[in-house]
């Protein structure tokens, strides 16, 4: 990877610079729990992992498009699948909605404000690239250090879900940069590393808890070496 290259990083949401608090299973075990489910936490835990994969599948089949209206029927059919046994899925559905856009049921990954700072610093742009929805701006809002994020790039904004290559163009579209500029920094390696590099940009994976220093680390040491300079 040509760091030194690098003009613009965006960060993958969820799993990369956001975490669940309490984790999305815990979460969907405790609100099934007040709304009559008897599914236990490790079952919830199971059944989201199959519900997930099968809404990926659909969105695979039509394309990865999207908008608003679509990434709430695909939270619904996830809370469904999940928890079938509640006794007012309406309620229990609405409830976890509600949960994950709030910022307060998110913690922020170790080190990230200083991992922003050091690369605003550096002159690099930042940006957010995420196949989440809109409650990604809530969530966001309550972290006063990722007001440093120049660019947001949501996929039920912009009609595009990763991997579809339209939503890696947009990067590039809103940075003004050519494509081997960008850095998609993620924990997925489907959707930030090999769609990324398929439409031109460059990749990145998350590997344990300080990788995201360790990246900033010499993302800002390539910007300074003699061959950035001159």
């Amino acid at each position: 990877m040509a760091l030194e290259n690098i003009e613009a990083v965006f960060f993958d949401a969820v799993g990369t610079i956001l975490h669940p608090s309490p984790s999305v299973a815990e979460a969907y075990w405790s609100a099934g729990k007040r709304h009559g489910s008897r599914l236990s936490l490790e079952e919830v835990r199971a059944r989201i992992r199959m519900a997930f994969a099968n809404q990926e599948a659909r969105f695979a089949c039509e394309g990865q498009q999207t908008n608003e209206e679509a990434e709430e029927i695909r939270w619904r059919g996830v809370v469904a699948d999940c928890l079938p046994d509640t006794l007012n899925p309406e309620a229990c559905f609405r409830e976890l909605h509600e949960h994950f856009g709030n910022p307060a049921n998110w913690k922020l990954s170790a080190g990230l404000e200083g991992v922003l700072t050091s690369l605003a610093r550096s002159g690099l742009v930042l940006g957010v690239a995420s196949n989440f929805d809109s409650r990604l701006r809530r969530v966001s809002a309550g972290f006063a250090c990722l007001k440093q994020i120049q660019h947001w790039v949501i996929s039920s904004e912009v009609g595009w879900r990763k991997p579809a290559q339209p939503f890696y163009r947009l990067l590039a579209e809103r940075t003004g940069l050519s494509p081997g500029a960008i850095l998609l920094v993620g924990d997925d390696v489907t959707n930030d590393l090999e769609a990324p590099v398929q439409a031109g940009l460059q990749g990145h994976l998350v590997r344990g808890p300080d990788c995201l220093v360790r990246l900033a680390e010499r993302l800002v040491r390539g910007r300074r070496s003699p061959a950035s300079v001159g």
